[in-house]
């Protein structure tokens, strides 16, 4: 199928690229340099020992300054051989059911057969629709014509145009091969936590690098729709973890809009990637830097290469101990105990499971270990008992082979032990030590509940809501319940629950396939007034995981950063704070999208800005608590500095709600009678409204306006008073 799409392909660039070809001759006016890759990725020794010098003090911001390519920005041209197979390109999305948005793919520059392979290395990122590097395969030689960009700090080429040089080379040919390595060769071992981090003296040399890692130790394996692997070679401390661009090695791509015309690599249709827990591999693969650390071993986080594996071929286990998945068993109780199972099968072929065993302790202060038998079908169950109802137990499971190669402990996995119907959020929020950690209760199917609570707030409809059930806002009284469609609930209604599943979804304990009746209505249980240093610090998190899924409100907070993922990003994130620094921030979402539109919160406030709240229910998602307000009404007065240097308090202009349907209340205090104008701008400079022009008393006033006849976009409310001037971003929505 492929190579039936050759000639379309070509075609296509032939008909639609023109002024393409014509940039790579240069004859269109536009400037290119003819280079090699180790110019791009060259730089200057200063930079590098700015780097080195900065040890465990390294700053993002620092890397950042310190490795982009001194070519960035230029158009460029270089002589390269492929090495990855476009089609198995997976870091991107598809687009609208087709292909993906754009293609990843590693090339060599045919520099390296006389200069050397270092610095030799390049990750094209082809983003341009034409679908013209989907017809190249490993081995081909290419002329590329690209601009030098980056994407997390990392040099890439976004190709203007990329034709064939009819010289492909096969297997055999050196310039295919990986260079050989150990993890010690590239990265460091730093600070008194033996963290690593990139020896900077070399990455010149090896980013974007084939490279191939010999009986190399594989310390964690994490499968998932997008697994994770940490290693470290035999004997040497430093490390380096995996990244999951290519599709052989993630598990989450819809492959029939990647592969429309049947051409699924058999690296995909052999099934999903599942790294064994521990063992000792071979694995080869492209060395990127793209600042993302599953496993927070480097400091600063993601301060080291990742490896990037892209065929099946690519990874070779050569000894593992056994594989052990654990399943759910559902709710322990005092009478039936708690249920350990899992699948257990060698790691290692030819091998035997020789044992199973679960460690455990509780909250009570007893410990032990039960040895697991075998079910038949490769599961293995044994029964902790002698548990009393409310009580926690934690328990880890080891499993040995034949050889006496063993799996270090699992997790730990916490069971929160329960007797009869679930009546409490405590039941299914609390944990061992309350501290983060995952709900006790999760359950595979829908188990019995006898739960009252009310209804707190609401999204989509009332598809998602959050409930409490402690009028005193206890910690761990508030919960998560998603519906599969809108149910109409609102605040303030009260719910009984008979029925409902236990999910920990991507660290949000969440109840689905709920069945409840209405019982009453009311007003919600209250916000509770918290400030965000109490999220941040050596208890950030047990504080956090304690209030997840309740009702928060933070006053007088400062924005410190409009957008909370900088230097990627915007994802409609922002941090405010109680005192000011960002060290202290607790993110905002908008999740229900009341707030700003196309994902920026940048569009609405500035860094500086103050709000008078700011309040919702706490969430987590992506390794972050985060608040979501549920509408305008939950974000206060904005209020930002005067102009000219004074503060904001001189002045206290604020406008409310923002964002604005229409209605618009704005507050401000004058000091001494004055002269007062109060105007409206759009994002032009035009003044589009006028609500005061007149002399005004000294107090503080607020002048009430509707604004529904202006379109929907950010303006700009203007206060001129006493010689001050104060002005506020408004954004009105539709």
């Amino acid at each position: 199928m492929r190579h039936a799409t050759l000639l379309t392909a070509l075609a296509a660039v032939l008909t639609l690229a023109p002024q393409a070809w014509a940039q790579c001759t240069g004859t269109e006016g536009v400037d290119f340099q003819r280079v090699t890759l180790d110019e791009v990725n060259a730089l200057p020794q200063s930079n590098i020992d700015a780097l080195n010098a900065a040890g465990t003090g390294l700053t993002a911001q620092q890397i950042d300054a310190n490795i982009e390519s001194p070519l960035e920005g230029e158009t460029i041209e270089f002589t390269a051989v492929i090495l990855t197979d476009p089609l198995k390109s997976g870091l991107a999305s598809p687009v609208d059911g087709g292909p993906p948005g754009r293609y990843h793919v590693f090339v060599r520059d045919t520099a390296a057969e006389t200069e050397g392979v270092e610095g030799m290395g390049a990750q094209i990122v082809d983003g341009t629709g034409s679908g013209v590097i989907t017809t190249f395969f490993v081995g081909d030689e290419v002329t590329v014509c690209g601009t030098v960009s980056s994407f997390n700090n990392q040099n890439q080429i976004s190709p203007i145009s990329i034709t064939s040089n009819d010289n492909p080379r096969s297997a055999g040919d050196p310039i295919l091969d990986p260079v050989v390595i150990t993890t010690d060769d590239i990265h460091d071992v730093v600070g008194s936590a033996d963290e690593t981090q990139l020896d900077w003296s070399v990455y010149p040399d090896f980013v974007n690098q084939y490279v191939r890692f010999e009986g190399i130790e594989l310390v964690q394996g994490v499968p998932g729709t997008r697994p994770n692997m940490l290693l470290s070679s035999v004997g040497e401390d430093a490390a380096i973890g995996s990244y999951d661009t290519s599709v052989c090695f993630r598990n989450d791509r819809n492959l029939a809009g990647y592969y429309p015309g049947g051409d699924i690599p058999e690296c995909v249709t052999n099934g999903d990637f599942v790294p064994p827990p521990t063992g000792i591999v071979n694995v080869q693969g492209f060395l990127t830097f793209p600042e993302f650390d599953a496993f927070a071993f480097t400091s600063p986080l993601g301060a080291a290469f990742s490896l990037v594996p892209f065929d099946e071929a690519d990874f070779e286990i050569a000894v593992a101990p056994p594989i052990v998945d654990l399943e759910d068993t559902g709710i322990a109780t005092s009478a039936g105990g708690a249920v350990v199972r899992a699948t257990v099968v060698p790691g290692t072929e030819g091998n035997t499971v020789a044992s199973v065993v679960a460690d455990y302790t509780t909250s009570s202060g007893a410990s032990g270990q039960v040895t697991l038998e075998a079910q038949g079908n490769d599961v293995y169950e044994g029964t902790i008992s002698g548990l009393s109802a409310g009580e926690f137990v934690s328990y880890t499971i080891t499993a040995t082979d034949n050889e006496g190669a063993a799996t270090p402990p699992s997790s730990a996995v916490s069971r929160r032990v329960v007797d009869g119907a679930i009546s409490s959020i405590f039941d299914i929020q609390a944990t061992p030590d309350g501290g983060p950690g995952a709900s006790g209760l999760t359950t595979e199917s829908p188990v019995a509940f006898d739960l009252d609570a009310t209804v707190q707030s609401t999204f989509f409809g009332g598809s998602l809501i959050t409930i409490q059930d402690d009028p005193s806002l206890g910690p761990f009284s508030g919960v998560w319940v998603e519906f599969d469609t809108a149910t109409g609930l609102e605040a303030g209604d009260q719910i009984n629950i008979s029925e409902a599943r236990v999910v920990e979804d991507f660290g949000l304990t969440t109840l689905m396939e709920v069945a409840y009746t209405e019982t009453g209505s009311g007003d919600p249980l209250g916000y509770k007034a918290v400030t965000t240093d109490l999220f941040n610090g050596d208890e950030g998190d047990e504080t956090a995981e304690q209030h997840e899924g309740m009702l928060l409100s933070f006053s007088d907070v400062t924005i410190v950063a409009t957008n909370a993922d900088a230097p990627s990003g915007p994802f409609g994130e922002f941090l405010v704070s109680s005192d000011g620094t960002e060290a202290n921030g607790v993110r905002v979402d908008d999740l229900g999208d009341i707030a700003y539109e196309g994902g920026d919160p940048a569009t609405v406030y500035a860094e500086g800005n103050m709000l008078s709240f700011v309040r919702g229910p706490l969430y987590y998602s992506f390794s972050n608590f985060k608040l979501e307000p549920t509408g305008p009404s939950d974000i206060g007065e904005l209020i930002v500095s005067n102009e000219g240097g004074l503060e904001a308090s001189a002045l206290g202009l604020g406008v409310f709600p923002n964002p604005s349907a229409g209605a618009l209340r704005v507050r401000f205090a004058l000091g001494a009678a004055a002269d007062v104008s109060l105007r409206v701008f759009d994002a032009t400079g035009r003044e589009v409204a006028s609500l005061v022009e007149a002399p005004m008393a000294a107090a503080e006033h607020t002048v009430e306006a509707d604004l529904g006849g202006l379109a929907a976009g950010v303006y700009v409310v203007r206060l001129e008073a006493a010689g001050e001037v104060a002005t506020a971003r408004l954004a009105v929505v539709r």
